[in-house]
């Protein structure tokens, strides 16, 4: 292979692996000059990374990506510093962790000051992994994808796994009078919730559903989450139950399918449409 197709099949490979970190494939090359200061947009919170701080692997670390970009905030735990990951020249900014305001309740962030005269280290591909290496200071970093959960789990691991579920519960405000519909339906009910902790929907209904039943504290209504992979559609455990689009929401009684919401289907607030299954089941 000629040299110049061996460095083309390089820059290719590391634009691929960079896909799953949602950065787009350009060019890769060196800034000639670094920029005066940074802009201050919101960069939004993302769910899809874990990092690994020397070795250990620390899941309270935050990310946000910054839209219309290929820059990546890093936040890991207990540092003096954060990191800000750029394609453009394989670069990781260090910066000051006052440089950096969370708002929203931690959904959003701003950058502010100058990215003159701080450190920058380059990043390097693990190409096998999926993953980026970058030192911070002295310490050794690496970014990995967090892989979703799959199969049955419970509110308590996916608060721990995304957090935008514990917090999009705690704000939401469901209707009292289906919630009210609800707690008055007799009965025990099962109903199994098929999402995707990668699924963008599926972060805003699911803590919408985690809420009505919280609040409708019905104790003879058992809720079954599962969690499917992103090729959902090939997944056995989805398909044998015809889970075609997420979340989807399936009612039972005695083991029997009486109702469902498909995912899309919302029509109103998620509370309305569980109480309009359970109100048609009596």
């Amino acid at each position: 292979m000629a040299g110049g197709e061996r460095i083309v099949g390089r820059l290719a490979l590391a634009a691929a692996s960079l896909l799953w970190l949602g950065l787009s494939a350009g060019p890769v090359h060196a800034q000639t000059k670094p920029a005066a200061a940074a802009p201050a947009p919101a960069w939004e919170a993302t769910y899809d990374w874990s990092l690994e701080v020397e070795g250990v692997l620390s899941l309270d670390a935050l990310f946000f990506k910054e839209q219309n970009s290929d820059r990546l905030l890093i936040l890991p735990v207990d540092t003096a510093e954060a990191g800000l990951l750029d394609q453009t020249g394989k670069k990781v900014t260090s910066l000051k962790r006052d440089q950096i305001r969370i708002a929203a309740g931690g959904e959003t962030a701003q950058l502010s000051g100058s990215l003159e005269g701080r450190p920058v280290s380059q990043y390097t591909l693990d190409v096998q992994r999926g993953a980026v290496l970058f030192y911070l200071g002295s310490k050794r970093m690496k970014i990995l994808t967090r892989a979703p959960l799959q199969g049955p789990t419970t509110a308590d691991e996916i608060f721990k796994h995304t957090p935008a579920y514990r917090k999009g519960m705690d704000a939401y405000r469901p209707e009292q009078v289906p919630v009210q519909t609800i707690r008055a339906h007799r009965g025990p009910v099962t109903i199994e919730v098929y999402f995707g902790t990668w699924c963008p929907h599926c972060k805003i209904i699911v803590p919408q559903f985690m809420k009505t039943i919280a609040e409708a504290a019905k104790r003879d209504l058992k809720i079954a989450y599962i969690g499917v992979p992103r090729r959902f559609d090939q997944w056995p455990e989805a398909r044998s139950k015809g889970v075609r689009a997420l979340p989807t929401l399936i009612f039972y009684r005695d083991g029997v399918e009486f109702g469902r919401i498909p995912g899309g289907a919302e029509d109103g607030p998620i509370e309305k449409m569980i109480a309009q299954v359970l109100s048609s089941s009596r």
